[in-house]
Formats: structure tokens, sequence, C-alpha cells
């Protein structure tokens, strides 16, 4: 595949997607510091397929790492 100057693919082809197969589900960000539940993040995925939390840092966590 070619890739231009902005580093995007030039050659991909797009799928279509079935919108019947697709279902909302709920995904908790988590903070891996202090492993309180920061978010819930809402994701768009094919019906049946299994997700798992995600990570990001808290606001309290991400000040105590930025003050060291």
């Amino acid at each position: 595949m070619g890739i231009n100057s902005n580093n995007m693919y030039l050659d991909t082809k797009t799928q279509p997607i079935d919108i019947s197969l697709m279902e909302n589900k709920t995904i908790p960000v988590i903070c891996p510091w202090c492993d309180r539940i920061v978010k819930v993040a809402k994701w768009a995925v094919t019906r049946g397929d299994k997700i798992a939390p995600t990570h990001g840092i808290c606001e309290e966590c991400l000040r105590l790492v930025l003050e060291k």
C-alpha cells in the first residue's frame, strides 16, 4: 500500500458495515494508578464481540504524577 506525506493509506478499500450487526456498549475507563473508574465510554461494536475495560489516568493521579 502506498502512503502519502500525511501517512494516510492511499490504496485502502472501505467495506460496507451492516448496521443491524452493530450494538452500542459502554466500556469503563479505569485509572491504572488508583484503579478507580474515570468515566464510561460508549462504543459501537459488532454484535457479540467481547469488550474489555480501557485505561486512562484520572485528574487526581495526573496531578500527582505531574508534581513529581
